[in-house]
């Protein structure tokens, strides 16, 4: 492909519209790998321009489509990853200038040390992948430092990430540690080490498929434990080390290795040449990204400190994406998520009858400073406050810090960061006291699918006088012969788990109606005594729900019973907020017309035309759904003294694990 200069401005007056040059080879692993189709690339390059866009950090960025397709393709296509690892790119790009900056192929070292036969792309291999070998003994030690290897490394790979076949199939390295020497390996001084992790786990723009290692030098072991102890689990699989070069012909063929390593006769034809005449035509391409700035001072203060998490990133990791905490794999986390700055509290997939956005917007605002007692400032020192909690907690593994994730929390429990700290904590625990109710909350699931299509539970529109979110259960439409009790619970948290996906109801609530008329007993009897219990005393305190109106219509005499034996688990607060109807025609009292199905008098749509809408949005969120499976909490507690134990009865969940450990950061 043939490599053009880029501007960096983030908002041109026009973006390049992408035209696909892959091979269908390359085409068909995209789709299979990557998930990546038309409609995909052409929607993500669209959301991640907006996104850089409106970032107030970025000050200059390419947005050209080859140059974003690196971390989308890199991130399989996961918007909120692909962004954050942007972000982190620039940032690093920035404090590490005696790294990344002034890369230059006809630069006097750089040049040499291309002539010295350190690094040569070898191929393509049988699955597409490029095939790089890169030769120690012939890096010179007693010319070069480390600083002169991370510099000649960092820009081959800026020129190979811009091979769109490259970016789609990924690289092998093949690494031969023949005739290297002590001197090679005592380069990684500790001090590079702890900053090199975090450039190979989460902001190296390719995708490492294999790393061979040959011939490591017993010398060296120790070397490499130590590199180990700052790169993820992930990575780690997939090293090779081959004692023997037979060992490593075996696992990699001899169709591209040359004929030293395999005694064939000639050499395979290589691309070395090849790529050494792209590296001088992307000369200009490799200054422009000098040209892309961020406000650094934004994640200095993060970067520089200290590494104590073994692998964990020492560097910049609170952004305005936010991250999983500790993943660094490939595997999608797709959120359709946006910079605090970027969100707009009026834009809402579900409108309000009446009002416009700007006017939702300012209500909204008014909501989260009366009720909330929200604030740019208090919202920006209690995310920091979140994240570094979250940072600090030895029991969570992975975990979203994300503005708009962690806002649910802080929202909810009105700013009381202790409050929402235990929240999420609990929340974490009972995903995985549950699975059955949250794993793979996926609505194309085929059980799931089929009660979405039921009309069982849908939102239905946002009640103008309040800005709430208005979601409408019809009882009798859920199959109780079919399913039980847990499947109407998994429809429960798919609808609220979507919905917080909205900062607007995050902020202005929810208001539940239920249509009981024509309910059998087997919507009860599905119902056990278990599920009941952990789904009231777990779940309603776990989810971060502004839940301000329960409004149930036509309850039958013989759900009597199990009405109260519910409502002795909820708070005087809870009670005060339901409100029982025994006509529809009293509910339509209670509810703007604007608002109710026209199934039930109301003015609105079918509530199967409003069913449909709902299941388009839903189409939107599916990855940010799935996603939520890649969290992870330890639990067992290692501070309690027996070594923490499981909560199998659904009970209490967590009892001062989340406000203990906070306290030790002695936060006032």
């Amino acid at each position: 492909m043939t490599i053009t200069t880029y501007g960096v401005d983030k908002c041109p007056d026009k973006f390049d519209e992408y035209r696909c040059t892959l091979p269908e080879r390359y085409r068909k692993l995209a789709k299979e790998q990557l998930r990546e189709d038309e409609l995909i690339r052409k929607q993500a390059l669209d959301q991640m321009r907006q996104w850089i866009a409106k970032h107030p950090y970025i000050r200059r960025c390419r947005t050209d489509a080859v140059f974003l397709l690196r971390f989308l393709r890199q991130r399989k296509f996961s918007i909120p990853k692909a962004c954050e690892m942007l972000e982190r790119y620039l940032a690093l790009r920035q404090s590490f200038p005696h790294w990344f900056q002034g890369l230059d192929p006809c630069e006097q070292t750089m040049q040499t040390m291309g002539d010295e036969d350190v690094f040569h792309v070898l191929g393509f291999d049988a699955k597409g992948q490029i095939v790089i070998l890169i030769k120690s003994r012939n890096f010179r030690v007693d010319k070069y430092d480390l600083v002169d290897l991370i510099r000649f490394m960092h820009m081959n790979v800026e020129v190979l990430s811009c091979d769109e076949m490259v970016q789609v199939a990924g690289v092998v390295l093949v690494v031969d540690c023949h005739e290297a020497t002590m001197a090679h390996f005592t380069l990684f001084r500790l001090s590079e080490m702890r900053h090199i992790g975090p450039y190979i786990n989460q902001l190296l723009p390719i995708r490492c498929r294999e790393i061979h290692v040959i011939r490591l030098p017993k010398v060296a072991a120790s070397i490499v434990d130590l590199l180990f102890t700052y790169i993820s689990p992930k990575l780690k699989h997939r090293f090779f080390f081959h004692k023997t070069m037979n060992e490593a012909v075996k696992h990699l063929g001899k169709e591209l290795l040359p004929c030293e390593y395999t005694n064939e006769s000639e050499d395979p034809k290589s691309l070395t040449h090849v790529f050494a005449k792209r590296l001088y035509d992307g000369r200009d391409q490799l200054r422009s990204l000098d040209n892309m700035e961020i406000d650094i001072a934004k994640f200095s203060s993060v970067w520089n400190k200290s590494q104590t998490n073994g692998y964990a990133p020492g560097g910049i990791d609170a952004g305005m994406v936010g991250s999983f905490r500790q993943v660094t794999d490939d595997h999608p986390r797709t959120l359709t998520l946006q910079s605090f700055a970027a969100m707009e509290r009026g834009q809402s997939y579900f409108s309000c009858a009446g009002v416009s956005a700007s006017k939702l917007s300012d209500q909204l605002d008014d909501i989260a400073r009366q009720e909330l007692r929200e604030e740019e400032r208090l919202r920006e020192q209690s995310l920091e406050r979140m994240r570094e909690w979250i940072r600090q907690n030895g029991r969570i593994r992975r975990c979203r810090t994300d503005d708009r994730f962690l806002l649910r929390f802080l929202r909810v429990r009105k700013y009381s960061v202790p409050g929402a700290c235990e929240m999420l904590e609990r929340y974490l625990k009972m995903r995985q006291t549950y699975p059955r109710w949250f794993a793979r909350l996926d609505p194309d699931d085929g059980d799931l699918a089929a009660v979405l299509d039921d009309c069982c539970l849908s939102p239905i529109g946002r009640d103008p006088a309040t800005g709430r979110i208005v979601v409408f259960g019809v009882v009798r439409n859920f199959n109780a012969g079919r399913f039980n009790s847990d499947m109407m619970i998994r429809l429960n948290m798919l609808v609220a788990e979507a919905l917080l996906e909205e900062e607007a109801n995050q902020i202005a609530g929810f208001t539940h109606i239920f249509d009981n008329g024509g309910m059998t007993m087997a919507h009860v009897t599905c119902w056990t005594l278990d599920n009941l219990a952990g789904y009231l005393r777990s779940v309603i305190s776990c989810v971060p729900v502004r839940l301000k109106e329960n409004h149930f219509v036509s309850v039958p005499t013989f759900a009597a019973q199990i009405s109260k034996y519910c409502l002795s688990f909820a708070s005087d607060k809870l009670r005060s907020r339901i409100h029982c109807h025994t006509t529809v025609e009293e509910l339509r009292a209670k509810v703007a017309p604007e608002l109710l199905p026209l199934d039930y008098g109301g003015k609105g749509p079918s509530l199967k035309e409003l069913n449909g809408r709902f299941r388009e949005y839903l189409s939107t969120k599916r990855k940010a759904l799935l996603e939520l499976d890649d969290m992870e909490i330890d639990m067992k507690d290692p501070r309690e003294p027996d070594g923490g134990h499981e909560d199998t009865a659904g009970g209490e969940l967590v009892a001062e694990g989340a406000i203990g450990s906070f306290r030790q950061l002695s936060i006032d």
